[in-house]
Order: structure tokens, then sequence, then C-alpha cells
């Protein structure tokens, strides 16, 4: 029965699984192990377009496995384990193509930080994220309190992290906690995968350029002014866009010959 981390690739984007059945897909220290390797793999391929991040068995990732960590008891291996994780999430956060959640039945605690590492997520109709880390006296310790903090604001993410309730799709989706809510009896995965595929039809260089452009959005208007002349430049001048822009103008003119009007390419 597999019990880890595994990558099946879908074309040029690939799913990242963590497949842990009798654990609700919890993250233990092997785990966190195993998902650095995965990313070391992802970050390598000049192929990949796009990430699908999702749990096995229906299921996205119920926290940090209580049972294996149970044997780290000292604030040492508390820090050891949260710099651990820290930085395979910050790698997971690097990846220059898109990163998507597929959120199915529940996010708790570890794996809400997870989630929340992803550039967007997309929720079952019935699915609950829920930052359950006080309940058991502890704190977010995967990047997970600021990363939930800039998405939907001091206030909201003080309540969330305080009573660790569930919130769910709906919920999600209204305060930018989510970003799509798969429609009821829908696959999670599969409309994650649809909505990466999406993504990936753009150029691979401006889909990296903006989110790198996304994630420096906190730098000063001029310090980013500068960012994103220097970004923009080796975009500019890629054939991408080039050949976009003379498929706009090729798609304009078979307009013009079947005598539309309008602005909009084919």
């Amino acid at each position: 029965m597999t019990d880890g981390v595994r990558i099946e690739r879908r074309g040029a984007l690939a799913l990242l699984i963590v497949d842990r059945p009798k654990a609700l897909n919890a993250i233990a220290r092997h785990t966190m192990v195993e998902l650095e390797q995965a990313i070391a793999q992802l970050a390598a391929d000049r192929e990949l377009r796009g990430v699908v991040l999702a749990g096995g068995r229906g299921r996205f990732i119920a926290g940090g496995d209580l049972r294996d960590l149970d044997h780290a008891r000292t604030a040492e291996d508390g820090i050891a384990m949260a710099s651990r994780m820290q930085g395979v999430l910050a790698r997971l956060e690097d990846l220059p193509v898109p990163v998507i959640a597929a959120v199915e039945r529940f996010a708790f605690g570890g794996g809400a930080e997870v989630a929340l590492a992803c550039d967007l997520r997309v929720m079952g109709a019935d699915a609950v994220i829920a930052l359950r880390h006080n309940r058991f006296g502890v704190t977010t310790a995967w990047g997970g309190a600021r990363r939930l903090t800039r998405l939907v604001g001091h206030g909201r993410a003080l309540s969330l992290l305080w009573t660790g309730r569930d919130v769910g799709a709906e919920e999600a989706l209204s305060i930018g906690l989510a970003n799509a809510i798969a429609p009821p009896g829908a696959s999670v995965v599969e409309h994650a995968v649809s909505l990466a595929e999406r993504i990936a039809a753009g150029a691979p260089g401006a889909v990296a350029t903006t989110k790198a452009l996304v994630a420096a959005a906190g730098l000063d208007r001029d310090a980013h002014g500068r960012m994103e002349a220097e970004r923009l430049g080796p975009v500019w001048a890629h054939r991408d866009h080039w050949d976009r822009v003379d498929a706009f103008w090729a798609s304009q003119a078979r307009r013009k010959a079947r005598g539309e009007t309008g602005s909009l390419p084919d």
C-alpha cells in the first residue's frame, strides 16, 4: 500500500500527491524528506508548466502526524521540525510554475499551512479548512500565520487562528482563502488540473514572471517598478510574445475578411 509522496505526470503538468491512507495523509518526518525530494525534482524539470498538490484517497492533508511527532518533545525538536518544513514549503512556493492545491474533504492544521503555501486553492463544495493549532496548545510553524494574514487580513487571520474553526468552501471563497470551488459531485483534482491547464496555456516566461512580480508586491513603488521593467525585458523580446502578437493580427484580418467588427481575437 502506498505510504508517502509521489509525482504523477499529466503532460506538461504534475500531480504532487501526499498519500498516507492510514494517517489521513498527515505529514510525518519522512514525509517532509519525500516532499523535499519531490519538489527538487519538479524544480529541475524544464518541461513543467504547472503543479496540482493533492492528498490521496479523496482527502487533502490532516496536518502533522501526531503519532510520528510524539517522540519529538523538546523545544529543540520543535524548532528543527518547523525549520525543516518551512524550507520545504518555501521551495514549493518558489517553483516558477503555478502550484494549485486541490483541497478535498479537509485541510487541518499543518495541512492548511501546506495549502496556503500554494499559489491558488481549489476546494470541494463540502471541504473545510481549519488552522487548529491553538486547540493543541501550539502555533503555526510552517509559515501559515504570515500567508494567512496576507490572504485574509490581520483581524480575520487572528480570529481563524485563535478559534481554529472550520471554514467551509463558500466562506473560504468569499474571504480570499480559496480561489475556486469544484461543483458538487465533480472531481476537485480534475477541476484544479483544468485551471492549471488554462494557466499553462500562457507563455511560460510570462506566467513565471507574473508569479514573481505578485510575490514581490510588498516592495515600495519605485523598487517594484524597476523590477517590473527589468523582468519585462526578456519576455518582451521572447518569441512567445511576438508569435502571439502576430496571431492576434492574423485573427483580426480573418474577422475583417468575414465582415466582422471589434478587436477580440478568434
